[in-house]
């Protein structure tokens, strides 16, 4: 899975010069560099944020579960688990792609 770094816009047609906006998580500023720092969060090609390895709708269910237990103390749930572990199963694929790529081949990275 490709990392998308374009911050909030991406190409409509190759060579040409329009733009759409991305539809971007519900995220604070810090978290949004944060995750994209960590390899968690990405544009995908239909110009959508998402968690890496989730959906839009996991990944933003993903972000209402994390937020509910990191301000109210709520208690993790299989629901939570599972798409915990999807996220990060994916994520650390693509930091081994990157690392991968990175000492394999240096003239790529």
């Amino acid at each position: 899975m490709a990392i998308c770094h374009h911050s909030r816009a991406r190409p409509l047609l190759q060579g040409v010069r329009l733009w759409l906006p991305v539809a971007m998580l519900n995220l604070s500023a810090g978290d949004r560099t944060y995750l994209k720092k960590i390899l968690s969060l990405y544009t995908d090609a239909n110009g959508r944020e998402l968690l890496v390895g989730l959906t839009r709708q996991e990944s933003e269910r993903y972000l209402v579960l994390c937020e509910q237990i990191r301000s109210s103390g709520f208690v993790a749930n299989a629901d939570y688990y599972e798409l915990k572990e999807k996220h990060e199963l994916t994520r650390m694929r693509v930091i081994a792609a990157q690392l991968y790529l990175c000492t394999k081949n240096p003239a790529i990275h």
